[in-house]
């Protein structure tokens, strides 16, 4: 009898999602949500525990490109600005202003109106890691296991990082908001645990 089934492959290519919702009433502005670009900083897309870590099928990733979509409802009546940029993981509100962002190569940003709920804005943001990091070769430094893979403190803790900031157009203090943020990676699984 002939065997007509490949073996599975030392490598797996595929693109994996992850998606949260976040809520702030009356909450001070501005506020920034910090994402992995490089690697999952624990967020973890759907499927990932599948196919690696232990008893599965790869034992290390490394992540070539990611899309950040945010989806952003002014539920209050101030209008609001709001922006997906890439900036250092360290980086903090005391050493990036919303300007700052803003000025960041490759943000994106848009205001949204203040009419209390009915206005939305999507924002999307897409990036490969080699373009972040100017070469292939370095994103080997950036390879992940499983255990790194759930781990929120980087590799680098001045790893490129995704932010999503939100903050008033006008200079008001409070904000209330309701947000969907949208994680899709381009990863390639490698070191099989099957061989």
């Amino acid at each position: 009898m002939v065997n007509t089934f490949r073996e599975l492959p030392q490598t797996m290519k595929v693109r994996l999602r992850r998606r949260e919702w976040y809520t702030g009433t009356a909450t001070a502005a501005p506020v920034y949500l910090k994402f992995g670009l490089l690697e999952t900083l624990g967020q973890l897309p759907s499927y990932i525990a599948q196919l690696m870590g232990p008893s599965t099928l790869y034992a290390r990733a490394r992540i070539h490109a990611s899309t950040i979509t945010c989806t952003l409802v002014n539920v209050g009546s101030e209008p609001l600005l709001t922006l997906a940029a890439i900036s250092p993981h360290n980086a903090t509100s005391a050493s990036s202003t919303t300007t700052e962002f803003v000025d960041k190569p490759h943000t994106v940003h848009k205001i949204v109106s203040g009419v209390g709920g009915i206005d939305k804005v999507t924002l999307v943001n897409s990036i490969s890691s080699r373009q972040v990091l100017g070469k292939d070769a370095y994103l080997t430094d950036f390879d992940f296991d499983w255990t790194q893979a759930q781990s929120t403190t980087p590799i680098q803790a001045d790893e490129p990082a995704w932010f999503v900031v939100i903050d008033t157009f006008n200079g008001s203090g409070n904000i209330s908001y309701r947000a969907e943020i949208i994680l899709e990676y381009d990863f390639e699984f490698f070191d099989s645990t099957t061989k």
